[in-house]
């Protein structure tokens, strides 16, 4: 581990060759703002456009900025899975290429890590979080029922937000619990945090300014089969190992 990096940034892409140059410039100015040594690390979840061209060419213009590159696409969980295992610093955390979590919501959420947190974790729905936008009624519905049923049977705590895209980690938690990921897809997030309380790591929840962005590349009837199949995973998985 590089001890002179305060924070790695892991930001998985798919399909993101319109999105993310001025969302990364932007958000790029940010980071070196507000944290004094830092690393960004792109992942290119197998795209089928030229995200592997830009992402390459970002990290050319911008220091500190690194990218990794595969295929075919295995997932928004192994492309953070690969990105933590790189990463050097001594917090990680992993955000969505959207950057639909404000970045002024990050300087608290690593704070939190640096005073005791393992784990800190966006929750959009908390009465302190604001949405900025129109909301998507269908997407927050499903989110709600899942993270319901997650807690009845996997106990997350009264977790209310397990799929946000805004999450901070000690380094050595967030490689101990990527390690041994299983669930590639959508769901790798409810994998973490039902190992991170079996292990007993510390997790804060926080609430978040956030904006609904368009685009988004949940196909509810696609995706249903391999939703059930990694929630039986992840079931399975809790219970008997």
């Amino acid at each position: 581990m590089n001890k002179n990096i305060d924070l790695s940034i892991v930001i998985p892409c798919y399909n993101e060759e319109q999105r993310i140059p001025q969302k990364f410039e932007e958000s790029y100015k940010f980071f070196k703002k507000h944290f004094k040594n830092f690393e960004v690390i792109l992942i290119d979840d197998g795209s089928s456009d030229q995200t592997q061209k830009v992402l390459r060419n970002l990290s050319k213009q911008f220091p500190h900025t690194s990218f990794i590159s595969y295929s075919p696409n295995k997932g928004k969980g192994y492309a953070v899975k690969k990105g933590i295992l790189t990463a050097n610093g001594k917090t990680i955390c992993f955000m969505d290429a959207d950057f639909a979590v404000y970045l002024e919501n990050m300087p608290l959420f690593y704070k939190e890590i640096q005073v005791g947190a393992d784990l800190v974790i966006a929750d959009r729905n908390r009465k302190q979080s604001e949405l900025k936008g129109d909301v998507n009624y269908l997407r927050r519905i499903l989110g709600l029922s899942l993270a319901n049923l997650n807690n009845a049977i996997l106990n997350l705590k009264g977790i209310k937000d397990t799929q946000c895209g805004f999450k901070f980690f000690k380094s050595k938690v967030a490689q101990d619990l990527f390690k041994n990921l299983t669930t590639y897809k959508w769901l790798f997030d409810v994998e973490i945090i039902s190992e991170a309380i079996k292990k007993g790591y510390k997790i804060q929840s926080l609430p978040v300014n956030w904006e609904q962005v368009d685009r988004s590349k949940v196909n509810v009837l696609k995706d249903l089969l391999p939703v059930i199949k990694d929630m039986s995973k992840i079931y399975i998985k809790h219970y008997f190992s």
